[in-house]
């Protein structure tokens, strides 16, 4: 059998009981250029401002939208860790995960992970 057709459990029957990882076996074992796995994408990161987008009947928040300093504003999905960012309104955020543009034009990110952004504090001269 071709070593890039080898599956992960067949990579592991390579070596009898070993605590040794797939991915170490993968990266020892099969020479490069023969593994069938594509590269991980790695997810867009925007920074921007948390503001509300739309309201029930009664005034409470049900959606929120990230508006970055170039004026795009990402429509933020209820989805996973999307929904924790209500608790952020006018907190400044770095996002990132997956973006879709909808057939209207308007920008949906699907937040995978985030962290708020604090910065320091200036004083204007009057």
């Amino acid at each position: 059998m071709p070593v890039a057709m080898m599956s992960r459990m067949s990579i592991k029957n390579l070596v009898p009981y070993s605590s040794i990882s797939a991915r170490t076996l993968r990266r020892n074992y099969i020479p490069q250029g023969e593994t069938n796995m594509a590269p991980r994408k790695r997810m867009p990161t925007i920074k921007g401002l948390i503001i509300p987008s739309r309201w029930d009947k009664n005034g409470n928040i049900k959606e929120v939208s990230l508006h970055t300093s170039d004026e795009k504003e990402y429509c933020v999905a209820h989805g996973g860790v999307g929904r924790e960012l209500l608790t952020h309104i006018h907190q400044k955020v770095e996002a990132s995960g997956k973006i879709r543009e909808r057939i209207d034009g308007r920008l949906y990110i699907s937040v995978h992970n985030y962290m708020t952004i604090d910065e320091p504090f200036e004083e204007r001269a009057v």
